[in-house]
């Protein structure tokens, strides 16, 4: 793993009875009076400021629980836009956003051919394009924000931020209590009267310029356990400034 990777912060303890009493008061109090506001600055202090002109590339591979083989994961994201590509044997899936409209090729389903995005797939895809998460600056988005609070996630604590999407859908959001990095999503999706739940894990954050980025995405279903997720391990991420945009129309894979 490249290095740089970012640690939960350790509490330092202090000597003395009275200190420590007085050290772990404090905490509590800070934990207690939290607010969404300030849960949003600390993780966008944290993280790093987010440069909306940039496009944020990165390559690793994608396993799958319980099989031998993977595929290689390539993926573009920023400005509006967003394409991935993952390829094995000379094939390669697309799905392509251009920040308007869509296609994706799904060779490994035998359909070869380009076919335009679903309506709620261009929903989907409009979300993973936010390189600074739904939270951040979400009333200029046109979503709408409930507090959580504090909860337990995986044995360790963290604060929650529920996201209702301008689109219909929903997002809830788990931010590590020291590191106020995300490190959950639950993505609800409401396709055709039907609710789908999707739950990514997200770790192993290494700083790309001046942002710390999520280098290993686990996804499955909501409550899964981590060998139950498909996992995506990036080990190349950098900032581009310039990107051509026929890359979003392009229906072959750019992947060498």
């Amino acid at each position: 793993m490249v290095p740089q990777v970012l640690l939960s912060r350790r509490r330092r303890w202090f000597g003395g009875l009275f200190l420590t009493m007085l050290f772990a008061s404090g905490a509590v109090m800070a934990a207690t009076s939290m607010t969404l506001t300030e849960a949003i600055a600390r993780h966008v202090n944290a993280r790093g400021p987010v440069n909306p002109t940039l496009t944020l590339e990165r390559e690793g591979k994608l396993t799958f629980p319980g099989s031998n083989f993977s595929l290689s994961a390539h993926e573009w994201k920023g400005q509006g836009r967003n394409r991935s590509e993952m390829s094995m044997q000379g094939l390669t899936e697309i799905q392509s956003f251009d920040g308007q409209k869509g296609f994706k090729v799904e060779p490994f389903e035998g359909r070869k051919d380009p076919a335009a995005l679903s309506e709620d797939e261009i929903k989907s895809m409009q979300v993973d394009a936010d390189l600074e998460w739904s939270f951040v600056n979400a009333a200029a988005k046109g979503h709408q924000l409930e507090w959580l609070g504090e909860d337990d996630v995986d044995g360790g604590q963290a604060y929650g931020i529920r996201v209702r999407l301008a689109n219909g859908n929903e997002q809830t959001f788990w931010l590590d209590a020291d590191t106020f990095m995300v490190i959950r999503i639950i993505d609800v999706q409401h396709i055709r009267g039907v609710d789908y739940v999707q739950e990514t894990d997200y770790t192993d954050y290494e700083k790309i310029g001046d942002v710390y980025v999520p280098m290993t995405e686990s996804q499955g279903r909501k409550g899964a356990k981590a060998s139950q997720k498909s996992t995506i391990s990036y080990h190349t991420a950098r900032w581009r400034s310039e990107v051509d945009a026929g890359l979003y129309q392009r229906t072959t894979g750019a992947t060498p």
